[in-house]
Protein backbone atom coordinates (compact mmCIF):
# COMPACT_ATOMS: atom_id res chain seq x y z
CA UNK A 1 0.00 0.00 0.00
CA UNK A 2 1.54 3.31 -1.02
CA UNK A 3 2.09 5.88 1.70
CA UNK A 4 1.21 8.69 -0.67
CA UNK A 5 -1.73 9.18 -2.97
CA UNK A 6 0.67 10.36 -5.67
CA UNK A 7 2.30 6.90 -5.65
CA UNK A 8 -0.94 4.91 -5.79
CA UNK A 9 -0.87 4.59 -9.59
CA UNK A 10 2.64 3.13 -9.42
CA UNK A 11 1.50 -0.07 -7.69
CA UNK A 12 -1.68 -0.80 -9.64
CA UNK A 13 -1.56 -3.36 -12.42
CA UNK A 14 -2.91 -2.24 -15.78
CA UNK A 15 -4.13 -4.38 -18.68
CA UNK A 16 -0.70 -3.84 -20.28
CA UNK A 17 1.28 -4.98 -17.20
CA UNK A 18 -0.99 -7.68 -15.72
CA UNK A 19 1.31 -10.63 -14.92
CA UNK A 20 0.63 -14.27 -15.64
CA UNK A 21 1.30 -17.01 -13.08
CA UNK A 22 4.90 -17.47 -14.20
CA UNK A 23 5.61 -13.76 -13.80
CA UNK A 24 4.06 -13.79 -10.31
CA UNK A 25 6.17 -16.80 -9.36
CA UNK A 26 9.28 -14.97 -10.57
CA UNK A 27 8.41 -12.02 -8.30
CA UNK A 28 7.87 -14.29 -5.31
CA UNK A 29 11.08 -16.24 -5.93
CA UNK A 30 13.22 -13.13 -6.18
CA UNK A 31 11.59 -11.57 -3.12
CA UNK A 32 12.21 -14.78 -1.15
CA UNK A 33 15.92 -14.58 -1.94
CA UNK A 34 16.10 -11.74 0.56
CA UNK A 35 17.66 -8.35 0.30
CA UNK A 36 16.07 -4.96 0.56
CA UNK A 37 13.52 -3.40 -1.68
CA UNK A 38 16.21 -1.84 -3.87
CA UNK A 39 18.08 -5.13 -4.31
CA UNK A 40 14.86 -6.99 -5.08
CA UNK A 41 13.75 -4.41 -7.65
CA UNK A 42 17.17 -4.44 -9.29
CA UNK A 43 17.20 -8.24 -9.47
CA UNK A 44 13.72 -8.32 -11.02
CA UNK A 45 14.77 -5.82 -13.70
CA UNK A 46 18.06 -7.66 -14.32
CA UNK A 47 16.29 -11.02 -14.61
CA UNK A 48 13.56 -9.75 -16.93
CA UNK A 49 16.07 -7.91 -19.12
CA UNK A 50 18.31 -10.95 -19.31
CA UNK A 51 15.44 -13.29 -20.18
CA UNK A 52 14.02 -11.21 -23.03
CA UNK A 53 15.46 -10.46 -26.45
CA UNK A 54 15.03 -7.02 -27.97
CA UNK A 55 13.33 -7.78 -31.28
CA UNK A 56 10.98 -5.59 -33.25
CA UNK A 57 8.03 -7.05 -35.10
CA UNK A 58 7.26 -9.69 -32.49
CA UNK A 59 4.73 -7.53 -30.66
CA UNK A 60 2.53 -4.59 -31.52
CA UNK A 61 1.56 -1.34 -29.88
CA UNK A 62 -1.28 -3.05 -27.98
CA UNK A 63 0.66 -6.14 -26.87
CA UNK A 64 0.59 -7.03 -23.20
CA UNK A 65 3.29 -8.06 -20.78
CA UNK A 66 1.88 -11.59 -20.80
CA UNK A 67 2.28 -11.83 -24.56
CA UNK A 68 5.79 -10.41 -24.54
CA UNK A 69 6.88 -12.62 -21.64
CA UNK A 70 5.52 -15.72 -23.39
CA UNK A 71 7.55 -14.79 -26.48
CA UNK A 72 10.53 -13.72 -24.33
CA UNK A 73 10.99 -10.87 -26.80
CA UNK A 74 9.72 -7.48 -27.78
CA UNK A 75 10.75 -3.85 -27.87
CA UNK A 76 11.47 -1.38 -25.05
CA UNK A 77 7.83 -0.91 -24.05
CA UNK A 78 7.29 -4.68 -23.87
CA UNK A 79 10.29 -5.24 -21.63
CA UNK A 80 9.19 -2.31 -19.46
CA UNK A 81 5.66 -3.69 -19.19
CA UNK A 82 6.98 -7.10 -18.14
CA UNK A 83 9.32 -5.57 -15.58
CA UNK A 84 6.53 -3.38 -14.16
CA UNK A 85 4.16 -6.32 -13.99
CA UNK A 86 6.68 -8.40 -12.07
CA UNK A 87 7.66 -5.48 -9.81
CA UNK A 88 4.03 -4.79 -8.98
CA UNK A 89 3.36 -8.50 -8.37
Amino acid sequence: IPSSLSLAECVTQTPATMPDDEMRELALRIRAEGGGVDDTAFEICRTVGGAMDYQSGVTGVNSTAREAWAARSGVCQDIAHVALGVLRA
